[in-house]
């Protein structure tokens, strides 16, 4: 059989660690097996992109990265069933679909994640889906590789949604609205009348003080931050209260008021750990959100917490089953109960650096690249 004709597209690449992205013509071949090829129309910039592209992350390169991204199915391999030409699609994370852990319906904690996801382990061949000048970069990041305007993903990554949202809005839902919600409502699960904290307030913390706020049955929404502009927008959130971490111990401001019983650490700062746990409540639960560096360690009160009953839970996607958990985040787009508007603002794709330096800098909460 013959095979089908390259598509030309753009991509943003990163040819080594810590070099720039570089926006470049590109060759894209049809989706094979149980793959999927979408025209991407939005993508998200995340902390994890900038991560791998300097090194932080285990990934092989040069590659494309995004894990962002929505679009248009454009076609589908021979093996695929539960996508079709034409679905609107939001893109997760990958994974294998076939250990006990897929099939007991934990996708997130499926026992080929890193390979599927970072590439990391050399579980299997890696993706390739450029052809032409660029056919040694790699293309499996997060299953997608999105910082294009064609990305192959498969069809367990490639989950359809409603076809009414704007697509700016959606590319936010495969990771960071997914996991900050998720880390909430399916991990934490708040109690009637609780408090939960939410440390730093990246979108995936802002989605995080949603959730709490407006989905959950917490009495008050306590969010931290650096940054007095976050903090106003987590306010207009939801967040019933707000604490300046510049310059002031706000977990000892926690601990006079009261205490929590959820604390949801977004920040990836490693010192953050034991400060929450003293911030917690007997019986309490620390979800551990934020990713810093592999290998990053931290002192813990072990007797602490043994003797207050406490709980530190770590969570990848917030502990999402995407096939059900992304049209239900649609929907909540849709009908205003999660105002993402708030958090993005759009760039073109050429633009991928002002982006990741409006990112970094805080003057933007979640970047959308336009492909």
């Amino acid at each position: 059989m013959r095979e089908a004709p390259a598509r030309r597209g753009r991509a943003a690449l990163v040819r080594g660690r810590g070099t720039r992205f570089d926006v470049e013509d590109v060759e894209v071949r049809a989706p094979l097996g149980d793959e999927v090829l979408v025209e991407v129309d939005a993508v998200g910039m995340c902390h994890a992109d900038l991560a791998a592209r300097d090194g932080d992350f285990p990934v092989p390169l040069p590659a494309v990265l995004g894990h962002e991204g929505t679009g248009l199915v454009l076609d589908v391999g021979a093996q695929v069933q539960t996508v079709r030409r034409g679905d609107r699609v939001v893109l997760t994370f990958d994974a294998c679909g076939s250990c006990a852990q897929c099939g007991a319906g934990a996708p997130t904690r499926c026992a080929h994640y890193m390979d599927r996801n970072f590439g990391a382990d050399g579980a299997d061949p890696p993706r390739h889906a450029l052809r032409g000048q660029h056919s040694g970069a790699w293309t499996g990041f997060f299953g997608q590789s999105s910082f294009a305007s064609l990305a192959i993903a498969t069809a367990r990554n490639a989950v359809p949604v409603r076809q009414d949202v704007d697509p700016v809005l959606l590319a936010p839902l495969g990771c960071a609205v997914q996991t900050g919600t998720g880390a909430v409502l399916t991990v934490a699960r708040p109690t009637l009348g609780s408090t939960v904290v939410v440390v730093g307030l990246g979108p995936v913390g802002m989605s995080a003080v949603m959730a709490a706020a407006r989905c959950s049955p917490a009495a008050r929404v306590i969010a931290v931050d650096l940054d007095p502009r976050r903090l106003q927008v987590a306010s207009d959130l939801g967040a019933t209260d707000v604490l300046d971490a510049t310059g002031t111990d706000p977990y000892d401001e926690l601990r006079r008021d009261g205490g929590a019983d959820v604390l949801v650490e977004c920040s990836g700062s490693p010192r953050v750990l034991p400060e929450a746990l003293g911030v917690l409540r007997p019986g309490g639960t620390c979800v551990l959100v934020g990713a810093p560096p592999f290998g990053t360690t931290t002192p813990l009160d072990v007797a602490a917490v043994v003797n207050r009953s406490l709980t530190i839970r770590g969570t990848v996607e917030g502990d999402a089953r995407p096939r059900t958990t992304l049209p239900w985040l649609a929907d909540r787009v849709a009908d205003g109960t999660l105002a993402v508007h708030r958090l993005v603002r759009t760039y073109p794709l050429a633009d991928v650096e002002v982006a990741a330096r409006d990112m970094l800098a805080g003057d933007a909460v979640k970047p959308v690249l336009l492909p």
